[in-house]
């Protein structure tokens, strides 16, 4: 990775308070990290950088710690998706989408994970949503 790509986290690792935990540093560097793994980076991209920065942290600490910020901040694994760029690529999308699934809940109670438990699943209809997927694909 190109020095122009580890400035960002030297330049806000100089603004941390020294003392502060490997956790803090990377709350504070966390929008930074977001971009680069929606970028396509991997975490051990990102750790290297890190490293690299002066931030020496092992890619099981930086995963585990990640994934807790990301808890507790509301955010688990939320990806921005782009706008689309015309009419046409907003029906190619709603024509993928079959109208009788709902969209996908958040399990956030015991019931919750109970009631998706019993939800039963119509096999025919996904076999049928992935053929008609897979014949616009190939137009």
């Amino acid at each position: 990775m190109s020095n122009n790509a580890i400035n960002p986290f030297q330049d806000f690792l100089s603004t941390a308070e020294p003392s502060a935990s490997t956790a803090a540093k990377l709350r504070m560097l966390l929008p930074i990290i977001e971009n680069r793994l929606l970028a396509g980076a991997t975490y051990a991209a990102v750790v290297t950088d890190l490293n690299s920065a002066g931030l020496e942290i092992s890619i099981g600490v930086f995963r585990s710690t990640l994934s807790r910020i990301r808890i507790k901040n509301g955010a688990r694994h939320q990806t921005a998706a782009p706008a689309p760029a015309s009419t046409n690529s907003t029906q190619a999308a709603s024509h993928r989408q079959p109208a009788a699934l709902p969209p996908p809940k958040r399990i956030e109670t015991p019931a919750d994970l109970r009631q998706l438990r019993d939800e039963e699943i119509d096999l025919d209809a996904l076999r049928q949503q992935r053929r008609e997927s897979q014949r616009s694909q190939r137009k």
